[in-house]
C-alpha cells in the first residue's frame, strides 16, 4: 500500500513539490478510490483561492488589514504574519488527521503463521489457530467484520453486536453467530466442522446452516455443498460389523465399504462425541485391519 507523509501534500498543492515527491502523492492518490476521493476534494478546497499557490506574504497582510480595519503594533504584525501562508497548511493537516483518523480502522490487519506464532487473537478477541504458512487478515468495516484465512485452522469466535464474515478460497464464506469451527480446505474440497454456536455457509449460489456437531463439505469439482454430521453417540454391543458400518455410514452421510471376510465379524463401539476417524481408529485397532479414504471421499476398510 503506498503511504506518504501529509507535509507532500502541503508542497504539491502549493507547487513547491519536486518531480519525485509529486508522483509519490499522484502514486498514492492512484492506489485507492477512497484516497483518490479525498485528494479530489482537498485539490478543490486549497485551489479557491488562488494565493495559495504562490503566496505573496505582504499582499495577503494588507488584505487582511484592510478588510478588518485593524492597526496593530510592528510586533504584532510580524507574529501574526508568520502564520498568515501556513493557515491553509494547517487545514490540511486538520484534514489529514481527521481522515487518517477515520479509515485507520478500515484497514485490514494482516497475519502470517510462522514456526513461532500461529496462534492469533484479532482486534474483535476472535481466537485463530492455524498451520504454518497460513495468511489471515482481518478487516472492519462499518457494521461488519471480514476475516480472510487461506488455510487449515481452528476459529473461536467471541459474540460481537457487529455481523462477522469469514473468507475461505475459491469463493467459500461463512457467516457466523458465535461460534466455534474448525476449517480444512485444498484444491478438491472444503470442510467446516462447527464445535459450537451455528454458522451459514455460502458456496455460489448455495448455501446451508450447519449446528454444533455438524460439518459442511464443499465440493470444488462439482460445485456442491452438503451437511453431516462429524461426530455422534454410539453404543452397539456385540454386533455385527456389516451393521455397524451401515449405521456410521448413514450416520455421517459417508459411504464405507469394508472387505467381505469382516461383515460377519462382532465387535462392541460405544461412546459419546466420537467422530468417524475415532470409530475407524478402534475397528482398527480391535481387528488389525486398514482403511484408506478414496478420490471420491469413500472410505475402504480390509
Amino acid at each position: 500500500m503506498v503511504e506518504i507523509h501529509f507535509d507532500l501534500f502541503i508542497k504539491y498543492l502549493s507547487g513547491q513539490a519536486s518531480p519525485e515527491e509529486a508522483i509519490s502523492v499522484e502514486d498514492w492518490r492512484a492506489s485507492d478510490a477512497r484516497n483518490a476521493a479525498f485528494f479530489d476534494e482537498l485539490f478543490q478546497s486549497w485551489h479557491q483561492d488562488g494565493n495559495f499557490r504562490i503566496p505573496d506574504i505582504k499582499q495577503l497582510w494588507r488584505d487582511f488589514q484592510s478588510k478588518r480595519n485593524l492597526t496593530i503594533s510592528s510586533k504584532a504584525k510580524e507574529k501574526r504574519q508568520k502564520w498568515i501562508p501556513y493557515s491553509a497548511a494547517m487545514i490540511v493537516i486538520i484534514v489529514m488527521i481527521g481522515y487518517l483518523l477515520n479509515h485507520k480502522g478500515n484497514r485490514p490487519v494482516e497475519y502470517t503463521a510462522d514456526m513461532d506464532s500461529t496462534f492469533f487473537r484479532l482486534p474483535d478477541s476472535t481466537q485463530l489457530w492455524v498451520d504454518q504458512g497460513v495468511k489471515l487478515s482481518y478487516q472492519k468495516t462499518g457494521g461488519e467484520r471480514h476475516i480472510r484465512i487461506n488455510g487449515n485452522g481452528s476459529v473461536q469466535v467471541v459474540t460481537h453486536d457487529s455481523r462477522l464474515w469469514v473468507y475461505l478460497n475459491d469463493g467459500i464464506k461463512i457467516e457466523d453467530i458465535g461460534t466455534e469451527f474448525q476449517v480444512k480446505q485444498d484444491q478438491g474440497h472444503a470442510v467446516i466442522k462447527v464445535t459450537e454456536g451455528k454458522i451459514r455457509v455460502y458456496y455460489y449460489e448455495s448455501s446451508a446452516i450447519a449446528h454444533a456437531g455438524q460439518m459442511v463439505e464443499c465440493d470444488k469439482v462439482n460445485v456442491a455443498i452438503k451437511v453431516a454430521p462429524w461426530r455422534g453417540d454410539f453404543n452397539f454391543k456385540d454386533q455385527d460389523l456389516g451393521k455397524i458400518i451401515a449405521s456410521l455410514s448413514s450416520h455421517f452421510k459417508k459411504d464405507i465399504q469394508i472387505s467381505g471376510q469382516l461383515e460377519n465379524k462382532v465387535m462392541t463401539l460405544s461412546g459419546k462425541g466420537l467422530t468417524l476417524t475415532d470409530c475407524l481408529d478402534i475397528l482398527v485397532m480391535t481387528f488389525k485391519v486398514k482403511y484408506e479414504e478414496k478420490k471420491d471421499g469413500s472410505i475402504y476398510v480390509y
